[in-house]
C-alpha cells in the first residue's frame, strides 16, 4: 500500500520565499518589517541597454549617472552630417554644438522596470525578459539650430534657371537650381534622432519648386528647328552686337504655354550692356544707332520658330528689304517696339541654342521630336509702288549737280505661307500673313532753283 507523503510548506518556492517563511515562523513584527524593506526600489529589466550599455538591474539613479557618463564621453566628438543637394556638407559639428543635451531623468523613467517580489518570482520561473535596445532622450536647443539655418546658407549651390545646349551632336541639360533651406522646424527632430541613436544627422533640405521640373527637362532630346544666316564678318561692331544677343538668348528654356518677347529678354540695348553702334533701319532710311544688327537675330530665330512650327505671337517686317532673308521672313525688333515672340505651343518643353561664327549665325530649337515632313516658307509678293523722289536744295552745288543722300526704295507688300510636305505632299498649309514694306523716297540733294 503507498503511503502519500504530506508536500511540506514552502517546497517549490524559491529560497528566499521559504526563507520568509520560515522567519514568519520564528519571528515577529519588526523583524519581518525590516526584511521586506532590505530592496523595495525598482530596478531595469534584464537585458535593457541605453546607449550600448547594459543597465539591467540598475535602479533609476543609476541609469542617469550612466547617461551623463555617455554623454561626457561623445558630447564633443564629431558628428556626421549631410546635406543633399549643397555644395558640400557641413563640417566641423558635434553633438554639443548642434544642440543637444541628454535627459537622465527622462531616459530612465522610459525604461522597463520591476519590483523585488515580481523579479524574485520570474527569476523563480526561468524567465528571461526579450533584449531591449533603449536610446537616449536628447533635448536639443533651438538656438543652435537658428545657428545651423545660417550655416547652410552659406553652403546653398547658386540659383539658376534651367538651360539646355546642343554639343558634339547631343542635347546636354542643366538642371534648374531653386532656393535651398533647412527646415528648421523639422531640423530639431532630426538631429535629435541621430545623436539619440548615433548616427548620420541628414539635414531635412526643402528647395522651392522649380519652373522646369527636371522631368520635364529631360524631355528635350533633339533638334525640332534650325535655321541659318550669313552677315559681312568685316563690320566689327555689328557682328559684335550679334554675337552678344545670340549669346543672351541661347540655352534658356520655355515650358510649355510659355511665351518668349525678345525685348523683354534682351532688354534696351545699350552701350552699358556691351552693345556698340552699327548700321539700322529707320522709316524707310538708313541710320546708325547702338545695338545695329540684332535684327538679324531675331529674323533668324523667327525663321527657326516657323521651322519647329511653333505659334508666331508678334512680328514686323522692316521699312526696307534686308539682305539676309527673302521678303516676308524678317523680323524687325527696336526697344521698346516693334518687338518678336513667339509661344510655345507644345506639350513639353522647347530650348533656344544658338551657334555664332564669323560670318554666320545659327538658331536650333531643341523639344522631345520634330514634326513629320520637311518645312518650306512660300512668299509672293502682292504689289509695289515707288515712294518717289525727294530733292534738298543746296544752292552751294552748282547746276545739274546732284547728290543722292539716301537711296531709299520702293513699297512692297508680301503674303507668306508655311508649308509641311511629306513625301512630296503638302499636309498642311499655313498662312503666316502680309508684310508690308513702306520703303522710303530717294533723297537727293541738288540746286533746285537751276532746274
Amino acid at each position: 500500500m503507498k503511503t502519500r507523503r504530506r508536500r511540506l510548506a514552502g517546497a517549490g518556492l524559491p529560497a528566499q520565499v521559504a526563507g520568509i517563511a520560515a522567519l514568519g515562523l520564528t519571528a515577529a513584527g519588526g523583524g519581518t518589517a525590516a526584511f521586506l524593506a532590505v530592496r523595495t526600489e525598482p530596478t531595469v529589466l534584464p537585458n535593457v541597454t541605453v546607449a550600448g550599455v547594459d543597465v539591467g538591474g540598475m535602479t533609476r539613479a543609476e541609469v542617469e549617472k550612466t547617461v551623463q557618463a555617455w554623454w561626457q564621453a561623445v558630447a564633443d566628438k564629431p558628428v556626421a552630417v549631410h546635406g543633399a543637394g549643397l555644395t558640400r556638407d557641413p563640417e566641423g559639428l558635434t553633438a554639443r554644438s548642434l544642440g543637444g543635451r541628454p535627459d537622465p531623468a527622462a531616459t530612465a523613467a522610459s525604461l522597463p522596470t520591476e519590483q523585488y517580489w515580481p523579479r524574485t518570482f520570474r527569476q523563480w520561473r526561468g524567465e528571461k525578459p526579450v533584449a531591449k535596445r533603449v536610446f537616449p532622450v536628447i533635448r536639443i536647443d533651438q538656438q543652435a539650430v537658428k545657428e545651423l539655418v545660417a550655416k547652410v546658407e552659406k553652403l546653398r549651390p547658386a540659383i539658376g534657371p534651367a538651360r539646355a545646349s546642343f554639343e558634339n551632336g547631343e542635347v546636354r541639360r542643366i538642371y534648374e537650381q531653386t532656393k535651398l533651406k533647412l527646415d528648421a522646424s523639422a531640423a530639431a527632430d532630426v538631429i535629435r534622432v541621430a545623436l539619440s541613436e548615433g548616427t548620420q544627422v541628414d539635414l531635412p533640405l526643402v528647395a522651392d519648386a522649380k519652373h522646369v521640373p527636371d522631368e520635364a527637362l529631360d524631355k528635350v532630346k533633339t533638334v525640332i528647328g534650325e535655321f541659318t544666316t550669313h552677315f559681312d564678318a568685316g563690320n566689327i561692331s555689328r557682328s559684335s552686337n550679334i554675337k552678344l544677343a545670340a549669346k543672351m538668348l541661347s540655352g534658356r528654356v520655355f515650358m510649355p504655354g510659355e511665351a518668349f518677347g525678345f525685348n523683354e529678354t534682351l532688354g534696351k540695348r545699350t552701350k552699358e550692356a556691351g552693345f556698340k553702334e552699327a548700321g539700322v533701319y529707320v522709316s524707310g532710311k538708313h541710320d546708325i544707332d547702338v545695338g545695329g544688327g540684332i535684327c538679324q537675330v531675331s529674323t533668324t530665330l523667327y525663321n527657326t520658330v516657323l521651322q519647329a512650327g511653333l505659334k508666331v505671337a508678334s512680328r514686323s517686317p522692316h521699312s526696307l528689304p534686308v539682305p539676309y532673308v527673302p521678303l516676308g521672313q524678317d523680323a524687325a525688333v527696336s526697344f521698346p517696339q516693334p518687338d518678336f515672340k513667339f509661344v510655345n505651343t507644345r506639350n513639353e518643353p522647347v530650348a533656344l541654342v544658338s551657334e555664332y561664327q564669323p560670318g554666320k549665325l545659327t538658331f536650333k530649337i531643341l523639344g522631345a521630336s520634330r514634326e513629320p515632313g520637311d518645312v518650306k516658307i512660300v512668299n509672293k509678293l502682292v504689289r509695289s509702288w515707288s515712294r518717289g523722289i525727294k530733292y534738298i536744295h543746296d544752292p552751294s552745288l552748282p547746276p545739274g549737280k546732284e547728290i543722292v543722300r539716301e537711296k531709299g526704295g520702293e513699297a512692297r507688300e508680301v503674303v507668306s505661307w508655311r508649308l509641311v510636305t511629306v513625301d512630296g505632299q503638302v499636309v498642311k498649309r499655313e498662312p503666316l500673313g502680309s508684310s508690308t514694306y513702306t520703303g522710303g523716297p530717294r533723297v537727293v540733294e541738288a540746286n533746285v532753283r537751276s532746274h
